[in-house]
């Protein structure tokens, strides 16, 4: 949910509706109520879609070793690269950067350990342009799994913006 009043904009999140709760997919719901009020998020945009249709490619082939074989290289490049090919609702920028990273195993590797904060460093880079806003995760406890992450988010974000962290249960686990 979006809130405004004359000065903020307020996006609400209530994580009791998201289930196998990822920070990929918490920046996807933040960024779906960013935009709806007209808040362009170019960078984290181009890196969710990457990151969602990577790990479709990861999911679909049977992971990195079934991917690649000793050699680095794509083990049946055809089939894995018709598949980039023919993801209709990607842009061509997109297609390649997906192609680049499938090239050599140490580029999908090095990819894959990092794709989590890039999507969190474009985020923050596309939040820091918006006008103020006032972001409120609700059911912290249920974050509890992408804590981490979160605590690499909320401080950058709270230079510029207010962000409310709001829980009924303590957590668990807490580093």
């Amino acid at each position: 949910n979006v809130l405004q009043d004359s000065n903020k904009k307020h996006v609400y999140l209530n994580a009791g509706s998201l289930n196998d709760l990822q920070i990929d997919r918490l920046l996807g719901v933040l960024a779906h109520g960013l935009i709806e009020e007209n808040i362009k998020l170019t960078r984290f945009r181009r890196q969710h879609e990457i990151f969602v249709e990577i790990n479709k490619i990861d999911e679909k082939f049977g992971g990195i070793d079934s991917i690649f074989g000793l050699s680095g290289l794509l083990k049946n490049e055809l089939p894995i690269l018709r598949y980039v090919d023919k993801i209709a609702r990607i842009s061509s920028e997109i297609r390649s950067a997906i192609r680049f990273k499938l090239e050599k195993r140490h580029r999908y590797e090095q990819y894959i350990r990092g794709a989590q904060n890039l999507l969190i460093r474009a985020f923050i880079a596309d939040v820091e342009e918006a006008t103020r806003l006032v972001i409120i995760l609700d059911g912290y406890e249920r974050f509890e799994f992408v804590d981490n992450e979160i605590h690499k988010l909320v401080p950058e974000l709270a230079m510029r913006h207010a962000v409310v962290l709001v829980g009924r249960n303590r957590l668990s686990r807490v580093d």
